[in-house]
């Protein structure tokens, strides 16, 4: 893959919803609020494997807030719903290190070119 120098974004504001957290994506950020105390765990799981595997290829975690209950991400370009061999490519990522993800496109995106997980904490 091509390594772009500049991301770009279909829509400057976009939001998605999950069964324990929102997701607002605002211009190069993604804010995960957690929904209840699941979504927090999520969050907290997220920023341990963040800090702990910084070689991974996951998004990482700029910024926690509010004791896990908000974090900050770089936000990552989707890829296609039916593109499943890209989320086949990072599997072997999840076992590498041990995450608690499932390869689905919809937990995978693209930063600069690099298929990265955006969802590794269920």
């Amino acid at each position: 893959m091509k390594k772009d120098s500049k991301m770009t974004y279909d829509s400057l504001l976009a939001f998605r919803c999950g069964y324990s957290r929102r997701v607002i994506l605002f211009s190069r950020y993604a804010f995960k609020i957690a929904r209840d105390k699941n979504g927090r765990r999520c969050n907290i799981g997220e920023l341990h494997c963040s800090t702990s595997y910084t070689d991974a290829p996951i998004a990482k975690v700029i910024l926690s807030l509010f004791n896990g209950w908000l974090i900050v991400m770089n936000r990552c370009n989707e890829i296609d719903k039916d593109d499943y061999e890209s989320a086949f490519k990072i599997d072997n990522a999840i076992r590498d290190y041990n995450l608690n993800a499932e390869a689905l496109p919809q937990n995978v995106g693209l930063f600069y070119g690099r298929l990265v997980l955006v969802d590794y904490w269920q």
